[in-house]
């Protein structure tokens, strides 16, 4: 036994401290409170058991506190009713291990109680909400019961003491019906680890949905169109030949619907009236009448041509800024273009015009192009004079009474009443190829009826 002068402290008797050691003492420490569940666990086993071994001098220690007045603890130390006292603290450690076991049950159940009561009342919730009031039709007493089970389905069973279906029976009585008995039958609520718990999961927010913001489509900037021109505006123009008169002579609508007499500028094809011949403009064409002749035929040839080229086409026609913008009979003075193609220098190239002697621009290239003409000897440039020499005929002898038609408007275009006789309305009618000034207006072969 330890003597009371070698009195030991608390850490003596502590598995792995030591007195005096600080810092061992308060890693072992830390060790014991990380280990504290187990510890708790084991702690009175192992009271008992040190204090039954007098391990390091527990009992010796227990003899010296208050503690000796317990059974089995003497001043001496451990007596022989030492198991006695092992044997009652043992006791002592059941029952209060069994008495935490009661009160811990105590507590599940009372907590258990308190779930169902809310279960309970959940249920009676959601049958007042959900359950229509039973409207009492007879005298009798209907008994009611309703089960709530854990799912919170609600069973109505309703029986009438007369033994009558409550449906059947007349709801217009006047007696007093009496109370109706309800008895609600409750199943126990499962364990909470076995009871699915209905989560109520919030509705989520609507996303607002984005509004489509209409952007305002600008008008479209209409762009100014350009007034269709006529023949008094500007200096070039798309235009459609509506008729041909002779070889250089035409008419055309404009884009904005007015129709002028073209002449081609810087060319000029013989006469289609056989008494306006002039072989005296054409170079080395003799005024005889085999010149006259010649000059007469390729004068409908040049009208041809141009009729089958022009006329009913759209044609591009530019007037020459150096030149004048219209002759001495008021007909614009054009270049007419026909596929990017200078229609005035073509027919002097194939011998149809020659080169009218005037102020222009592309004076040079018309010249060149009638002298390479004239050195082919091409169209009109083809000429042989007969073997024996011919006196120039008169007009008189050629075209008879041809001395009194009316000399050309300027326009250059006969109507009737340019005419004192129906003899002289004839003779032009019939020296012009296709009726080009509108004297036979029936078409038959007859000029100017109306004139004696």
């Amino acid at each position: 036994m330890t003597s009371s002068g070698n009195k030991k402290t608390i850490l003596s008797y502590i598995p792995l401290m030591k007195a005096g050691h600080t810092r061992r003492n308060l890693l072992v420490g830390c060790l014991y409170l990380f280990f504290f569940p187990l510890t708790l666990s084991i702690a009175p086993i192992y009271v008992l058991v040190g204090v039954a071994n007098n391990y390091r001098g527990m009992a010796d220690s227990l003899s010296e506190s208050q503690l000796r007045d317990l059974p089995g603890i003497t001043e001496d130390g451990i007596s022989s009713a030492g198991p006695m006292f092992v044997y009652s603290a043992t006791a002592a450690f059941v029952v209060l291990m069994a008495m935490m076991v009661v009160v811990g049950g105590t507590l599940g159940l009372v907590s258990d109680v308190g779930r169902s009561d809310a279960t309970g009342t959940n249920s009676s919730s959601a049958l007042n909400e959900g359950t229509p009031p039973v409207e009492r039709q007879d005298s009798g007493e209907p008994v009611i019961e309703a089960t709530a089970t854990p799912a919170h389905t609600l069973t109505v069973t309703s029986t009438d003491s007369s033994g009558q279906d409550p449906s059947t029976r007349s709801s217009s009585t006047d007696e007093a019906l009496p109370a109706e008995t309800v008895t609600a039958t409750q199943t126990p609520a499962p364990d909470p680890t076995s009871r699915p718990t209905a989560t109520r999961t919030p509705a989520p927010d609507p996303t607002p949905t984005a509004t489509a913001t209409q952007t305002p489509v600008p008008e479209p900037t209409s762009t100014p169109t350009a007034t269709p021109r006529g023949s008094s505006e500007g200096t070039e123009w798309t235009v459609t030949i509506t008729r041909v008169i002779d070889g250089d002579t035409m008419e055309a609508q404009f884009p904005n619907g007015d129709v002028d007499t073209l002449r081609l500028l810087g060319v000029d094809t013989p006469e289609t009236t056989l008494s306006r011949v002039s072989p005296d403009e054409f170079e080395g064409i003799p005024d005889t009448t085999a010149g006259r002749d010649h000059l007469y035929n390729w004068g409908e040839k040049a009208t041809e041509f141009a009729v089958d080229e022009l006329e009913g086409e759209q044609v591009r026609i530019v007037v020459d800024e150096q030149a004048d913008r219209r002759g001495s009979f008021g007909r614009l003075l054009v270049y007419i273009y026909v596929d990017s193609e200078n229609y005035n220098r073509r027919l002097l190239t194939d011998g149809y015009a020659r080169m009218y002697d005037s102020e222009f621009s592309q004076r040079n290239e018309f010249r060149s192009a009638e002298d390479r003409a004239q050195s082919l000897s091409k169209g009109l440039w083809d000429f042989e004079a007969p073997s024996t020499p011919e006196e120039t005929s008169s007009n008189e002898e050629r075209d008879g009474s041809s001395s009194d038609i009316p000399p050309v408007p300027a326009d250059g275009d006969y109507d009737c009443s340019h005419f004192d006789t129906q003899d002289q309305a004839q003779q032009v009618l019939e020296s012009t190829s296709g009726d080009p000034h509108g004297l036979d207006r029936d078409n038959d072969g007859i000029a100017c009826e109306s004139l004696p």
